[in-house]
């Protein structure tokens, strides 16, 4: 089978299946457009403190993803790192079953320089300039989730059965080589009563009933790293732009087991399992600017225009079946291996500070976005028709423009200070979606200490919400429904030459 030919198999799938089952998904679907479009962004372990609420304040690196203008309130060079630890913490629910997972993994979260410069005439109404690079983690994708159900009345194979009716055998491998043909090679599916009608093996009802363990291992995050200038006018107006460049890096293996529950059934056990490999890169451009109303106010606002991505993806599928008998067998399919693009979303952020003199400060972040506005793309690189109509409009049905706010704040005692903060992003998904979860709610402390040349914070966030989903058609099976925690602790130390 040629590239190409693969491409377009594998397009053929996902229109079938990314309406019934998030996991069972080989293709190009709304979720992978919101996967790595998605950034809540912590920046530095001072921001993260204050649940990365830093777009008017400025001066500090968590400021640069919001919003570059705040860049120019520097009035010194800095170099800052950020490294960072990160548990991820996964409850699910499955059929009145319980199951936890855990996850955890050292990063960098923020790293990067500020080069900030006066102006060389002192007649000047600009005062200084600041330019550097900054690198941020905007998302993790580091997780394991797990769901058990003890007696689930339906069988994930009547899924492949059902994709598989009318179509006669020797056509499966071209039509369905990563779903219900490896059903049909491993014996799962039967042909019965004509060459073109699937049952599951034994005849067996789709209402089961079966154990079942779903897994889902992934990996990777999506950051960005902004080049950015900024620049200072009479201490009042502070304006910028950056270019960034964007990555998105994700593993994900998962895995589908069952065994039925009845002895008398020869099928005993089956498993399905899906290896994706996405490698995506793109750029974005900011701009941004804050006034200084007084000593005390500040207010910012800044856009981010869309990430335009360019993805690579491979993947692959197994499935084993097990018999009473004894017998038992495998089937892989070809390799997938695809690309495409994704323009992501605009964004818009607002920001307001109010600064006490020397003794603390409060800034409120308020963001928009509309990820119904996102949409896939063909590669250039590939000779390929298809337009990805189908899949956007899906990701015009089933998203809602998105708010987020974040309100942090700090108190100063000497060289030492008390940091908090409180996010929210809201759900992206319409409500009436089945996979509508809880909107994702941040808290944050943190102290550090700073003198005219280091400071050293620390900041701890915890990032709680619900997602659901359906392991396969909703028609057969109840959903998933897992509460996320990620708690992450960052150390940043900063040097001022």
């Amino acid at each position: 089978m040629s590239a190409s030919v693969k491409l377009m198999t594998e397009r053929r799938i996902g229109a079938v299946l990314m309406v019934f089952c998030p996991i069972l998904l080989a293709a190009q679907s709304e979720e992978d457009a919101l996967r790595i479009n998605t950034a809540r962004h912590s920046g530095s372990a001072r921001s993260s403190a204050m649940a990365g609420s830093f777009g008017a304040l400025g001066a500090d690196a968590g400021a640069a993803w919001v919003n570059p203008g705040a860049m120019a309130i520097y009035s010194t060079s800095e170099f800052f790192a950020t490294p960072g630890f990160e548990w991820n913490d996964a409850n699910t629910s499955f059929y009145g079953t319980g199951a936890e997972a855990l996850e955890q993994q050292v990063h960098f979260n923020n790293l990067g320089m500020v080069i900030s410069r006066p102006t060389a005439k002192a007649e000047s109404r600009w005062r200084s300039a600041s330019f550097g690079l900054v690198f941020d983690r905007t998302n993790s994708h580091n997780w394991e989730i797990t769901a058990d159900g003890a007696e689930v009345n339906s069988t994930f194979v009547q899924q492949f059965a059902n994709e598989a009716q009318g179509t006669l055998p020797e056509a499966l491998p071209d039509l369905f080589p990563f779903t219900s043909f490896l059903a049909f090679e491993t014996f799962a599916l039967d042909t019965l009563g004509g060459p073109a009608n699937y049952v599951i093996w034994d005849d067996i009802s789709s209402s089961g009933p079966t154990s079942q363990r779903h897994t889902r291992s992934s990996s990777g995050s999506n950051s960005t790293t902004s080049f950015f200038y900024s620049a200072n006018y009479l201490d009042k107006l502070y304006i910028g732009a950056s270019l960034g460049v964007s990555s998105s890096r994700f593993e994900r293996r998962t895995v589908l087991s069952e065994t039925t529950l009845d002895q008398s059934v020869d099928l005993k056990d089956v498993t399905y399992e899906e290896v994706l490999t996405s490698r995506g890169s793109g750029f974005e451009m900011k701009l941004g600017a804050v006034y200084r109303f007084s000593d005390g106010i500040r207010a910012g606002l800044a856009v981010h225009s869309p990430s335009l991505y360019t993805i690579d993806e491979a993947y692959v599928t197994e499935m084993t079946t097990a018999f009473r008998a004894g017998d038992g067998y495998r089937a892989t399919s070809p390799d997938g291996i695809f690309k495409y693009r994704l323009n992501g979303t605009w964004r818009a952020i607002g920001s307001v500070a109010a600064i006490v003199g020397k003794r603390g400060a409060i800034n409120v972040d308020y963001e928009f976005s509309d990820p119904s506005t996102m949409r896939l793309r063909r590669s250039a690189s590939v000779v390929d028709d298809y337009d990805f109509s189908r899949e956007n409009q899906r990701i015009s049905s089933v998203f809602r423009t998105n708010h987020s706010l974040r309100i942090g704040g700090e108190v100063r005692a000497g060289r030492l200070y008390v940091r908090a903060g409180w996010g929210f992003w809201g759900d992206p998904y319409d409500r009436a979606d089945t996979r509508s979860g809880e909107d994702m709610q941040r808290y944050a402390f943190g102290v550090g200490y700073r003198t005219s040349k280091i400071s050293v914070d620390l900041g701890i966030s915890m990032d709680r919400w619900s997602v659901a989903n359906y392991p396969y058609d909703p028609a057969l099976v109840a959903p998933i429904v897992s509460d996320l925690t990620t708690t992450r602790s960052l150390i940043s130390v900063a040097y001022r030459p």
